[in-house]
């Protein structure tokens, strides 16, 4: 469903031969991990009932979670939600108090408001602290909230609460981390309660399985962007709907390729910094440093094929330098804007590539997810680091700790 339309430099064959069988040794290793998430049925079900259940008695949906636990529900909800949506999903993924005053004002009706609680460890602080304000609102108002919680299959702080209060869990593989989960019921639960089809995300996921040979000529321009010292990789999105896929992208790649050392104990490569933009509202922010500030970066176009076909032509202009887009489409100029910064780009010399996907259907959403995990872990695997742990953000979450408790 990926293909690439362009690149500014040819796929290195050497290095396409190493992306290649990191790959080979990726879906061995991971093959009861991430790279299951598309074969299990069980987590689909599970989301499917309570999304279809909630989708009757809630018309809010409250995620609370934050980074994995929250960023690809938002980049689906931000696709799928309408304005004529009935039923709305939020997310609180922030302890700044006026936004959460603001999301509770959001709510219609905090009877018909389910509040879904994400944690991978059952531990983040984020969440059951917002739990806590929630629960003492219900307290106040005297009704009782509907809740569930998903989780890893284990006892934690978030699953024996709910154990004990009979709040329903749904499950996060232990093998998956959180910023992997987007396959399992965290993403699919809003997605079901929204009305889309969860099982066609988890068919487009196994078909990126299959693009082993696209993946492995993304992860061999990575690796020569990195040979050409390029430490900034500018995703740039060519849709309105996909800022928070590329927030999604951005965890994805910075919490899984950067770190201090390499599996076999030695000082780890350095990797690039991810940076995401909106296409063509960014040609109007950025376009500007990049093009004529240091020529570090790779720049990365993501289109879609379905947008840049759709929109219905222009009859007639009230502006006489406007004459040349008569007969065009609105999809028609994102495609052409798309084109022209990329080439622009070129001109001066940066590195970039072009990605089409087909559309941002439910089939082909799924298919992006599961393609950047592979072509991340993949890309970790060339450089012999651990794309699945974080151990620096674990040390900030236990010096905020140490303030609270001083």
């Amino acid at each position: 469903m990926f293909k690439i339309l362009d690149s500014a430099h040819p796929t290195s064959q050497p290095f396409k031969i190493k992306a290649m069988s990191a790959l080979q040794t990726l879906f061995t290793k991971q093959k009861d991990a991430f790279l299951s998430l598309s074969e299990r049925q069980d987590l689909l079900q599970s989301a499917i009932e309570l999304g279809q259940s909630w989708s009757e008695k809630v018309d809010d949906l409250v995620v609370i979670g934050i980074g994995g636990s929250s960023l690809g529900g938002r980049a689906l909800n931000e696709i799928f939600a309408t304005p004529q949506s009935v039923r709305k999903v939020h997310f609180c993924d922030s302890t700044d108090p006026i936004a959460f005053e603001n999301l509770w004002k959001t709510c219609r009706n905090h009877q018909r408001t389910g509040w879904l609680l994400v944690s991978k460890s059952g531990s983040t602080i984020e969440p059951l602290v917002l739990a806590d304000f929630i629960l003492q609102r219900y307290h106040q108002l005297k009704i009782t909230p509907v809740f569930a919680a998903i989780s890893e299959n284990k006892s934690n702080v978030l699953t024996d609460w709910a154990k004990k209060h009979s709040v329903p869990v749904l499950e996060i593989p232990l093998s998956v981390g959180g910023r992997y989960s987007i396959l399992t019921p965290v993403g699919l639960v809003p997605l079901v309660f929204l009305g889309a089809n969860a099982a066609k995300l988890l068919q487009g996921a196994a078909k990126a399985k299959e693009a082993k040979e696209i993946a492995a000529d993304l992860i061999a321009q990575t690796l020569q962007s990195f040979e050409r010292q390029e430490w900034i990789s500018l995703f740039w999105f060519y849709s309105a709907q996909s800022q928070s896929l590329g927030a999604w992208l951005q965890q994805l790649w910075a919490e899984s390729l950067a770190k201090p050392q390499t599996l076999s104990g030695k000082e780890a490569p350095r990797v690039s910094t991810p940076m995401i933009a909106t296409g063509p509202r960014d040609q109007h922010s950025i376009l500007q440093q990049v093009l004529d500030g240091t020529n570090d970066k790779f720049v990365v176009f993501v289109r879609f094929a379905s947008l840049e076909s759709a929109g219905e032509k222009l009859n007639t202009t009230q502006f006489q330098e406007q004459d040349f887009f008569v007969g065009h489409t609105l999809g028609e100029l994102i495609a052409a804007q798309a084109q022209g910064t990329e080439q622009a780009l070129r001109s001066r010399g940066l590195s970039t590539l072009s990605l089409s996907l087909a559309s941002q259907n439910e089939e082909s959403l799924g298919y992006f997810f599961m393609f950047w995990e592979i072509v991340v872990a993949g890309l970790a695997q060339c450089l012999d680091i651990n794309a699945f742990d974080q151990p620096s953000v674990e040390l900030g979450k236990r010096l905020a700790k140490d303030i609270l408790n001083s």
